[in-house]
């Protein structure tokens, strides 16, 4: 089961992958079109690179050792230097092809503005982008961090959280437990005092 799930997760992440750089490739994604196709596929692995280097590297290295306020500032530094690059990519491009439509444009709209416009697109993109690993990572973590103190708390206190035949929640104490069988989704647990209980979930969850 723990195999599938990776193998499932290897190939969400490909066809994730896929679909973005169909979007850059096709419709020059939140930025004008940077002339070739090469040069959109090299934005796109940019962008996707700083993405997975925040999901293996940015985030276990610097979230779960600083503050929130260090990661985003690194994050936030990551997005826009992408940014830059990315600008410095379609730049050439942008000038060389569009110079008498960006004239008409610069009567009402200065050069710095027109360019600023979009390189705040390009930079709150990337940022976007990046606040999906740390919604990921943080799921992952609370989950395990509850999954510890459940197991403390196992260790310690030596209690297990059942349901009597009144659907009420007992605690019933690990030693007093006889045998476990499980019935569908559920685990019968039977104790040396004669008492059945049931508790949701497997006999390889319990």
């Amino acid at each position: 089961m723990k195999n599938w799930k990776t193998v499932v997760i290897i190939l969400l992440n490909v066809l994730f992958c896929a679909i973005t750089l169909w979007l850059f490739v096709r419709n020059s994604f939140l930025r004008p079109s940077a002339g070739s196709n090469h040069k959109e596929i090299l934005s796109c692995l940019l962008l996707l690179g700083t993405l997975y280097l925040n999901y293996f590297l940015l985030y276990p290295r610097l979230c779960q050792r600083y503050s929130h306020m260090v990661y985003w500032i690194v994050v936030s530094l990551s997005a826009l230097l992408t940014a830059f690059i990315d600008m410095a990519i379609a730049y050439p491009y942008i000038v060389s092809t569009n110079a008498k439509v960006f004239e008409e444009i610069f009567e009402f709209v200065s050069p710095f503005e027109f360019y600023s416009s979009i390189f705040s697109l390009i930079a709150g993109r990337n940022l976007a982008l990046n606040f999906l690993p740390f919604l990921l990572r943080e799921r992952q973590h609370y989950q395990q961090s509850l999954e510890k103190e459940v197991k403390i708390v196992y260790r310690d206190v030596r209690m297990l959280d059942v349901v009597d035949e009144h659907n009420d929640i007992q605690l019933v104490p690990i030693e007093d437990i006889f045998y476990c069988h499980q019935q569908g989704n559920f685990t019968e647990i039977h104790t040396v005092q004669n008492r059945k209980y049931t508790r949701l979930g497997s006999m390889r969850h319990l």
